[in-house]
């Protein structure tokens, strides 16, 4: 899902903001700041990096002994984030090349990174 405002476009295309957005659908595993995991399938990212997952397994490592929760969404503030592993190979390049295209709306984009 992209941004539809101008300048969640611009703020999405200026960083990697746009591979997380352009890997949405996909399931992923995110470690966050607190020793937590929750695995499931990126649903949506906005220019923040504010996450919701679907579908998702939420992991205590810290805690022995505890069972994996299993719940329907979790929103996830972009600065309790450590880590987004996608679960499948991904090409980044041309992922995030397609992905800035798009954004930006033409054929070639000029990149900053």
């Amino acid at each position: 899902m992209f941004p539809y405002v101008r300048g969640e476009r611009i703020v999405s295309c200026q960083s990697l903001v746009c591979f997380l957005q352009a890997i949405s659908g996909q399931k992923v595993v995110i470690e966050l700041k607190n020793e937590v995991a929750v695995e499931g399938v990126l649903a949506i990212c906005d220019c923040f990096m504010n996450l919701l997952v679907k579908n998702a397994t939420v992991y205590r490592r810290r805690i022995k002994g505890l069972k994996p929760v299993q719940v329907e969404e979790v929103g996830i503030h972009a600065r309790h984030i450590r880590f987004v592993h996608p679960l499948k190979h991904v090409d980044v390049l041309p992922l995030i090349r397609r992905s800035v295209n798009e954004l930006v709306g033409r054929k070639k984009a000029k990149f900053t990174f």
